[in-house]
């Protein structure tokens, strides 16, 4: 025999009656295929990396299976035509995988969007605050920077030994000015 897994992600509004007819539709293909259902379990609501249909939650069901090595072709065949015909109304994604044989049937998964605490509006404006704090936008490096600017401002003007040297320079450019009109007195009597 062997064992394959199949992950599925339908709609996040999928309803307790549809979820029942999922599995039973599912479960009927694989058992008449002479397959045997091991698992169906509803994992729950979780944000999708990306929207699909327009969505941006899902629900993750997982079903295992076991069929007949000489039945496998036609159990996958009737799983594809359900996945791509019959339940595209429900089922967005999915993928079908091979298990090894006699691997574990154990996994962990994460907890749900429904598992999930109920004070999760200050869970959330916590993970916020620590992102923009890690990611350091330009908004607060100019913040940041704000108060340095100004104790800089504060701090030049008691500093006059400095200054006092940038000053000078700009009354000696005026002191140029005055040796070229000197210059040009000195080429009016040359003529």
């Amino acid at each position: 025999m062997l064992r394959y897994e199949t992950l599925f992600v339908t709609v996040p509004e999928i309803t307790s009656d549809e979820a029942g007819r999922l599995e039973k539709t599912l479960g009927k293909a694989v058992a008449d295929s002479k397959g045997a259902v091991i698992s169906f379990d509803r994992w729950g609501k979780y944000h999708l990396a990306y929207p699909i249909r327009k969505y941006d939650y899902g629900v993750y069901y997982l079903m295992r299976f076991e069929v007949d090595d000489a039945r496998k072709n036609e159990v996958l065949e009737s799983l594809k035509k359900l996945y791509g015909v019959g339940l595209n109304d429900l089922i967005m994604r999915n993928v079908l995988v091979r298990m090894h044989p006699e691997g574990s049937l154990e996994y962990q998964r994460p907890d749900s969007l429904e598992e999930a605490p109920k004070d999760i509006d200050n869970i959330m404006k916590e993970s916020k605050s620590i992102l923009r704090r890690g990611r350091g936008s330009r908004d607060e490096s100019r913040r940041d920077d704000a108060p340095r600017r100004e104790v800089a401002q504060k701090a030049a003007p008691q500093e006059s030994s400095p200054q006092a040297p940038t000053q000078e320079p700009a009354k000696e450019t005026e002191t140029v000015e005055v040796k070229e009109t000197v210059t040009v007195e000195t080429e009016s009597p040359k003529e």
